[in-house]
């Protein structure tokens, strides 16, 4: 059997008063991974640390679980209804683990982060009303102005490899408006399908270089494979000598030449607002979807100065540039 990680802790017992007691204040919160990646890992990670300091604010109960079944997703979902009679909120980041998650059939509320279409992957109804007992936040990325910015740090750019795993929901919705947007600007793009085979830096560095001669540039999109794997087409792109853009920006700070996309961290402290109205009785069914109001646009300078690309200065003046 894979490694099951089951964690709990408790937080303050309740101070009562007229308006408040234990039972109404000590909740139960169960974290949920059955995929992982750094950026999962950062948003469950500053999430629980963000709730807990809620709880001890209002010296309050709380019990947080952790479920992680390293991607054995019967055990996932078997491991969910389990500690679904006792849970009060369930949390969840990223599209594969959200998914799963309503797949279970799980009806107490759910809180996503990290997921980059909400409607496409069935989580929810719309943005603004969900419908059901899903919302969250997601960290889709407009993708014609990802490629605005792309342009401009690789002016010279033609075609474009869009590099994804063809069946993962949250890369195939992304891929698909970033075929609109190259067509709409002109260019041309290549798609290099990821094999679902594909389980370590080494395949997905071997996976990437099949685009040699064939394209300007690789391109890849917020997706649990490339997050895990990213290193590998950081070191094809640069055996290759071509730029790499990523809209997740930690393979940047490794890296990729340049990105436009959202802070995990940020994003998972509006989760802790979120579960606050949840737990205080709000529905999720008519808590709007957040969209994260601002994005982050980084240049790894070294990785330009390897291409020989030179950044203009208004340029520079709209990103943050890693030395």
């Amino acid at each position: 059997m894979k490694k099951l990680l089951l964690n709990s802790c408790l937080g303050l017992a309740v101070l009562c008063c007229p308006f408040s007691c234990v039972s109404a204040w000590a909740k139960t919160v169960v974290i949920a991974l059955c995929y992982s990646n750094p950026d999962y890992a950062v948003s469950s990670k500053v999430f629980e640390e963000g709730l807990t300091k809620e709880f001890k604010i209002r010296k309050s109960a709380l019990e947080v679980i952790h479920i992680d079944t390293n991607g054995d997703k019967e055990l996932f979902i078997a491991k969910i209804k389990e500690f679904e009679p006792k849970a009060d909120l369930f949390f969840v980041a990223g599209t594969p683990n959200a998914v799963l998650l309503k797949e279970a059939g799980i009806t107490k509320p759910v809180l996503f982060t990290a997921v980059a279409d909400p409607v496409s992957a069935k989580l929810v109804d719309k943005l603004d009303k969900p419908g059901g007992n899903f919302t969250g936040n997601h960290c889709a990325v407009p993708e014609d102005r990802q490629l605005t910015m792309l342009l401009l740090v690789a002016p010279k750019t033609q075609k474009i490899g869009l590099l994804y795993t063809p069946g993962d929901i949250a890369a195939a919705s992304q891929i698909e408006a970033w075929k609109n947007a190259i067509k709409a600007k002109n260019k041309e793009y290549v798609e290099i399908p990821i094999p679902d085979s594909v389980s370590s830096e080494e395949e997905m560095a071997a996976t990437a270089k099949a685009a040699a001669g064939k394209v300007d540039v690789i391109v890849t999109v917020a997706e649990n494979k490339v997050s895990q794997l990213g290193a590998g087409v950081i070191a094809a792109a640069k055996d290759m000598h071509i730029p790499y853009y990523s809209s997740l920006l930690q393979l940047v700070e490794k890296g990729a030449l340049a990105g436009l996309g959202f802070d995990f961290s940020a994003t998972a402290k509006l989760s802790v607002t979120q579960a606050r109205s949840i737990l205080n009785g709000a529905s999720c069914a008519s808590m709007a979807v957040i969209t994260f109001p601002k994005y982050r646009f980084l240049i790894n300078a070294a990785t330009a100065k390897a291409l020989g690309i030179v950044i203009r200065s208004d340029v520079k003046s709209a990103a943050e540039i890693i030395e």
